[in-house]
Formats: structure tokens, C-alpha cells, sequence
């Protein structure tokens, strides 16, 4: 038999990362397969770089509650010049005065010294993209004893998890419990609070692809989802 557990991805803010580079880091407009297995690894307690047959054998879903809109977060980083960049860099970002000039944003190294470049410090800015005010019910589809197992670690996680980056907490409430059925099937009975007048989007997450696999129209609801886990 196969059930499947339900997560409320919701928060003010949520990245999931695309293809990266050095100034740039965008956000996927849908949850990808390595954050949501991220997610779960962090509940179960596994350590980073490393993976769980629990969770790389689920079949994953999620459903599109409310888009989002794409926001840029503005960042400024010193990136260490060549000759120092093996050194660790274990420190918090400082805001220092040089004399009696203006103050800059600097970034010591773990021997307490800032990373300058040719004596000056050289900030570089950073666009990093998230999604505000998004909301995807996201759905692991496994077998019975594997869901069950997977359900008390994310009621009782080793690792506090989080949408994309560390700063970004799920809105309460984040477990909905699990059902017996596959993932499109849980999700249609699955109230939603989302506008009327539309269906909703539902994708398959894999490791290499997201593809919409169906539009579904769940019924309406005011009441908070915490009820329907309850029910």
C-alpha cells in the first residue's frame, strides 16, 4: 500500500535555486527535487552531502496554491582576492570607519584581517531572487511504513527545515499529516484557501525536471488546513 505525507510550503519569503553564478542567484517559480529532499533530509537528521533511500525513492508532487512574485534581495559581498583564497573565512560581515571617512562594510578573515584588494576594500553586489508571499502543498508519495517513518521526523525534526536558505521558516501550519493514495489523488481532496476562479497547477518534481502533470479544482475552504489534518 502506498500513502502519501503533505507539506504546506508557505512563507513570507522562499528561494529555490536555479542555475547560479557568481552575481547571480535566481529562484525557481515551483519548489525543486533537491530542496524538497532537502527539506526532508534535514528532518531526518542526514548530514549535508549526504542522501537517504528514504526520501530519493518518494515520488514527489506539488500543487500551486499561489504563485508568488519574484523579489530581488540586495546583497554586497567582498569576495578575497587570489593570494588569500585558501584562507578560512570564518567571521561576521563589520561595518568599520576608516578615519573620519564614511563608513564601509568590510568582511575580516579568520586571522582578523578584511579582505582588500590592492588596500581597498572591494565590495561586489549580488542580485538574490526569492518568491514572496508563495504557497505550494508539496506531496511524497512512498510506501505505508516509509511515509509513517518520514512524518514523525518532520513533527520531531533533527534539523530545523527551512524553504531554500536558512532564514526563510515555513508559515504554521507546515505537517498536514498524510493519506492513504497517490499524490494527485491526496491533493484534490486536499481543501485549499486559494482564490476561486481558477484551477490549480499540479507538477511532477524529478531530479532533472518539473513538468505539469495536471490542473485541479479542490474544493474551497476559510478554515485553517490544521482542521483537515485533524479530520
Amino acid at each position: 500500500m502506498t500513502s502519501t505525507l503533505l507539506l504546506r510550503l508557505a512563507a513570507p519569503r522562499q528561494s529555490w535555486g536555479g542555475h547560479a553564478t557568481q552575481r547571480y542567484r535566481p529562484t525557481e517559480k515551483v519548489p525543486t527535487r533537491t530542496g524538497l529532499e532537502g527539506v526532508l533530509h534535514a528532518a531526518l537528521g542526514v548530514p549535508r552531502g549526504q542522501t537517504s533511500p528514504l526520501v530519493t525513492g518518494l515520488v514527489m508532487h506539488v500543487r500551486v496554491d499561489r504563485p508568488g512574485t519574484v523579489e530581488e534581495d540586495f546583497h554586497t559581498i567582498c569576495p578575497p582576492p587570489a593570494d588569500i583564497a585558501g584562507v578560512r573565512q570564518r567571521a561576521t560581515r563589520l561595518r568599520t570607519r576608516r578615519g573620519k571617512g564614511r563608513a564601509d562594510f568590510t568582511v575580516p578573515l579568520g586571522n582578523g584581517q578584511p579582505w582588500e584588494i590592492k588596500g581597498s576594500v572591494q565590495p561586489m553586489i549580488t542580485r538574490r531572487m526569492y518568491l514572496a508571499d508563495a504557497e505550494f502543498i508539496a506531496a511524497f508519495t512512498g510506501d505505508d511504513a516509509v511515509i509513517a517513518e518520514l512524518g514523525d521526523a518532520v513533527r520531531h525534526p533533527v534539523f530545523t527545515p527551512y524553504l531554500g536558505r536558512q532564514a526563510f521558516a515555513p508559515k504554521f501550519p507546515f505537517h498536514l499529516g498524510s493519506r492513504a493514495g497517490d499524490g494527485i489523488a491526496v491533493l484534490t481532496s486536499l481543501p485549499t484557501t486559494a482564490p476561486e476562479g481558477r484551477a490549480l497547477p499540479v507538477y511532477l518534481v524529478e531530479p532533472f525536471e518539473t513538468t505539469q502533470v495536471a490542473r485541479i479544482d479542490p474544493e474551497r475552504t476559510d478554515r485553517p488546513l490544521e482542521a483537515w489534518k485533524r479530520a
